[in-house]
C-alpha cells in the first residue's frame, strides 16, 4: 500500500497507524484505568473479597465502556463530513454497546441477577 498523497505535485505522507485523536483517546483511558480508586484487598473473608473483586471487575468494564463511547464519536465525526453510511452504523454500534457498558450493573439490577 502506498502511504503517499500527492497534492498539488507536492508529496505528503500519510500516517499509517492512528491519528492523534485515537492516540489521545487511548492514552486518556489508560490513565483514567490506572487512577481508578478501587483496591482489591479482603478484609472480612471470603464473601467481602468476591465483593471487592465483583467491583473491580465492573469498574474495568466500565472504564472499557467510557474508552468505546469515546471512541465511537471519533469514527462518527468522520462518517457524518464524508456522508458515509458504513461508518456512521459502526460508530452507532459502537456507542450503543459503550453506553451497555457502562450501564451494565443498572441493566443486570433491573434484570434481578445483581
Amino acid at each position: 500500500m502506498d502511504n503517499k498523497i500527492i497534492l498539488n505535485n507536492k508529496t505528503i505522507m500519510k500516517n499509517r497507524y492512528m491519528s492523534d485523536a485515537q492516540l489521545f483517546v487511548i492514552l486518556g483511558s489508560i490513565m483514567l484505568f490506572m487512577l481508578s480508586p478501587n483496591v482489591l484487598f479482603a478484609t472480612n473473608g471470603v464473601i467481602a473479597g468476591m465483593d471487592s473483586l465483583r467491583s473491580f471487575i465492573s469498574s474495568i468494564v466500565t472504564a472499557i465502556g467510557a474508552f468505546l463511547a469515546v471512541y465511537s464519536f471519533t469514527i462518527l465525526g468522520p462518517g457524518f463530513s464524508q456522508h458515509d453510511n458504513s461508518q456512521i452504523k459502526q460508530g452507532l454500534m459502537t456507542l450503543v454497546g459503550a453506553a451497555i457498558m457502562i450501564f451494565h450493573t443498572q441493566i443486570l439490577g433491573l434484570m434481578g441477577i445483581s
